[in-house]
């Protein structure tokens, strides 16, 4: 019954029909990061699904009225076992010293990596490293002097973060070259699968990835 550490997988970036074979870090708390390893844990798992359609509406957060999930526990000690596996050492809800430092050293890591990000982006923009950005500034720009207007501002930061979550995904989602065969759940996939009837084709395809083989180079001499 000693505690050796959890590992959570994200059930919903997993596609269905797929065998995954993965080696996950063991942690000792849900809400606070340590550098200190607990080991690993090896797991190998496949994910299928009966309804499509159902299963990607079973994501969406439940109503009020629906039944929570609950975990039966014969004594103290698996109810202890199931609590300190879904939320680590430190319980949610209940304060703690290295919680706080935590939570305040994540804050001060997010200022500094936004500063560092907006200075990235202007850099980039000024310099013209991503034109289509850098036109859409300059449109703006223009726009804005041209009608006199302020309120045109807001319209156009707001294009601007769209245009961004844009590219970001075409990059990290449909760029092929970014997660070698290992493609998360795309939009369309999502829109087809809940468009479509029960007993339908599946439209969220199962995992391709081609398998690599190295051959061995020619013998070195002695």
């Amino acid at each position: 019954n000693d505690f050796a550490g959890r590992a959570m997988v994200d059930v919903a970036e997993l596609r269905p029909n797929s065998l995954y074979n993965v080696t996950l870090p063991l942690r000792q708390t849900a809400q606070l990061y340590t550098r200190r390893g607990r080991g690993t844990i090896q797991l190998r798992f496949k994910l299928e699904w009966e309804d499509e359609k159902a299963a990607v509406l079973s994501y969406l957060p439940p109503n009020l009225n629906a039944n929570p999930v609950s975990v039966p526990c014969g004594d103290k000690v698996a109810f202890r076992n199931v609590a300190r596996t879904v939320h680590g050492g430190d319980m949610h809800g209940k304060w703690s010293r290295p919680i706080m430092k935590a939570t305040t050293k994540e804050l001060k890591l997010y200022k500094k990596h936004t500063k560092a990000l907006m200075r990235q982006v202007i850099k980039d923009i000024s310099g013209w490293v991503k034109p289509t950005f850098s036109l859409y500034v300059f449109w703006a720009w223009m726009h804005c002097v041209y009608r006199a207007s302020m309120a045109l501002v807001l319209p156009y930061v707001f294009g601007f973060v769209i245009l961004w979550l844009v590219r970001n995904y075409a990059i990290y989602v449909i760029g092929s070259s970014r997660y070698m065969g290992y493609a998360p759940v795309t939009i369309h996939e999502l829109l087809y699968a809940l468009l479509s009837r029960k007993g339908s084709k599946n439209h969220i395809r199962p995992l391709e990835v081609e398998k690599s083989i190295q051959l061995d180079g020619p013998p070195m001499p002695q």
